[in-house]
């Protein structure tokens, strides 16, 4: 059984730990950022964990909320093992990190409603709570606006919000207030202090002394990943400095008289600081503080100032933390545990963690089928609504292959394939194609996107599957592209171009784009998921997509490119599926043309998809 410093820990634990975590270990490659941390966090309380850059509390975090796994220990929250029970742990916990993780697409209210139907709200709950955290963060009256418009503060205090809809038993903080103004600040930290009173036990890391002094009940002390000092923010103070009393007397002459009247008196510990012309007491307790005043008054001496000081939370930080030039690894103060945490032992090996029964709480149910198309219909949802709130981005998909259309059609004059309306004719249905590398790049340029502002990790801390992340992501970019394709088609059509088929082969015709394209998405989700930025993804993808566009067939026949240029085209995958478009819209045989777009498709399908799919879970 383990020990904690509030008894054991196993099936007869004592109740009242939200967070318990035992010889927790992380390295990453020669760094080590965790090496045996403990820690307990009790329900209702707010445990502040104190530290310098770098010296493990994300990283501590990300681990109990199931963001990253441990290399060793153990560790449960809300009564379940996070490395065990992800999902279990998932529905107790709220997460805020460094930065806020919101959608700056969505409205505020879009944000939290979302949230609540992720968390298998009915619709009308996920409402009534959305409306109550807004009225609650004072961010009623910007509700309905998009949260790309609000301050750096609203979106911290929607941030928060987003943590609570679920009603977290386990809040987590990592620096939740960085960044922002004093009055906003002030607010955070009333909202913390009002979750702590209402129940729910908070994991607050921070850098800000005067917040952990403001909010934490106790205090951890972590740097280069190893605890250093826990207690009350009284008993650190007491551990690291002591209390002084600084006497300046009336007369400066008096000062070595004083002194040696307070010898007489038994008062040690007191000097004479030259510099500022007082005597100071050290470990100046009450009880020296009455003794100092009865001597001095006795024997008659005048006192202009006297001023008692005890060590400020900075003090101990700076005493527990700071380092001697030269050398970043030796402390100026070894950290001594103090009794309560000696008294009950050794913590177990790690290894034997398997030995140790889950704590009796009520296991929720695992995701059903129901449930994983339950979150992707939402998600699907808040894709949408970006193109409602961005109508420009479904413009852009049309507007490259419509700039081309009038380039190629008007300016050139149909030179290359006959007259206008040929070319109309040979020309737009090729073009058609174009939009299935557009729906591959939107879908990595999205993906990346909610990696690099967070909220990928937020969906990581909720209990749903992160393929429904990717999936509501395939289906909403499918979407558009036939919405894309549509305005397109209809576009062409207004230039004279004459759609011969019937409606059944433009569907088919639709569905090889798609098809095509959600092989391209493949190929475009595995450098997504590589590249560091969406800029960077979408970059890599225009120098793939460039090639691809303009040494096809879409433009031009085969016959009239240079010789060093056939053999690409021929073989390249767009100017098979130019060619199948043109054929199926003409109502022409295009069995050969289509034959090889699905080759084509299946060959990248297999090739990239379990690359890509091995990639996303490596990440999420």
């Amino acid at each position: 059984m383990y020990r904690s410093p509030y008894g054991p820990y196993g099936p007869d634990a004592p109740s009242g730990l939200a967070v318990e975590a035992y010889g927790m270990v992380k390295r990453y490659g020669e760094h080590t950022a965790l090496d045996g941390v403990d820690l307990a966090v009790r329900e209702g309380a707010v445990l502040g964990v104190l530290g310098p850059n770098g010296a493990g509390k994300t990283t501590l975090v990300r681990i109990l909320s199931t963001l990253a796994r441990a290399d060793g220990g153990t560790a449960r929250v809300g009564g379940f093992n996070v490395r065990d029970q992800p999902d279990e742990v998932r529905r107790a916990i709220g997460v805020t990190g460094q930065y806020a993780s919101v959608d700056e697409q969505l409205s505020g209210f879009e944000n939290l409603y979302m949230i609540g139907r992720l968390l298998d709200m009915s619709r009308r709950k996920a409402r009534i709570r959305a409306t109550d955290l807004l009225e609650r963060f004072s961010l009623t009256e910007a509700a309905a606006r998009r949260v790309g418009t609000y301050s750096g503060g609203m979106r911290r205090r929607l941030d928060l919000a987003a943590g609570m809809v679920g009603r977290p038993q386990v809040l987590f903080l990592d620096e939740p207030t960085t960044g922002l103004d004093p009055h906003t600040r002030n607010e955070v930290w009333d909202e913390v202090a009002a979750l702590a009173r209402e129940g729910t036990a908070v994991l607050l890391t921070t850098q800000y002394m005067e917040e952990a002094e403001r909010l934490a009940d106790e205090l951890t002390v972590i740097d280069h990943g190893r605890v250093i000092a826990r207690g009350s923010i009284d008993e650190l103070k007491a551990q690291v400095g002591t209390d002084t009393l600084q006497i300046r007397p009336l007369h400066p002459a008096d000062l070595a008289p004083m002194l040696s009247c307070l010898h007489t008196a038994g008062i040690g510990g007191a000097w004479i600081d030259e510099d500022e012309g007082q005597i100071v007491v050290t470990a100046a307790d009450e009880k020296q503080l009455s003794g100092v005043l009865r001597a001095l008054g006795t024997a008659g001496f005048d006192v202009s100032a006297l001023t008692a000081h005890r060590p400020s939370l900075d003090d101990v930080f700076l005493v527990l933390t700071g380092h001697e030039e030269g050398n970043a690894h030796q402390r100026p103060y070894e950290y001594q545990e103090p009794d309560p945490y000696q008294e009950p032992g050794p913590f177990l090996d790690p290894q034997e963690d398997a030995a140790v029964p889950p704590a009796p709480s009520p296991r929720p149910p695992r995701r059903t089928p129901a449930a994983h198309l339950r979150h992707t219909g939402t998600l699907v949802r808040r894709n949408l609504l970006h193109m409602k709130a961005d109508p420009s981005s479904l413009l852009d998909s049309v507007l490259m292959p419509a700039m081309f259309t009038v380039l190629f059609v008007y300016v050139f004059g149909g030179a290359i394939a006959g007259s206008r309306g040929d070319y109309i004719q040979y020309m737009i249905p090729g073009l058609l194609g174009i939009l299935s590398l557009m729906l591959a790049t939107s879908v990595s340029t999205g993906m990346n996107t909610d990696f690099r502002t967070g909220l990928m990790d937020r969906f990581r801390t909720m209990p749903i599957s992160p393929m429904s992340v990717l999936a509501a992501r395939l289906i909403s970019e499918t979407v558009r592209s036939l919405l894309s394709l549509s305005v397109l088609l209809n576009f062409g059509m207004v230039l004279g171009l004459r759609v011969l088929s019937g409606p059944l082969t433009v569907l088919a015709m639709d569905g090889l784009i798609v098809l095509f394209g959600m092989a391209m998405v493949w190929v475009s989700v595995l450098v997504g998921m590589t590249m560091r930025s969406a800029q960077a993804a979408q970059a890599l993808s225009g120098v793939v997509a460039v090639p691809l566009q303009f040494g096809s067939s879409i433009f031009a026949p085969v016959s009239t490119m240079p010789d060093w240029l056939v053999s690409f085209t021929h073989y390249n995958p767009l100017s098979a599926l130019a060619d199948a478009c043109r054929e199926l819209i003409n109502a022409k045989p295009a069995g050969e043309s289509m034959l090889t777009v699905l080759l084509w498709s299946c060959g990248l399908t297999v090739v990239a998809a379990p690359l890509a799919m091995a990639r996303f879970r490596r990440r999420t």
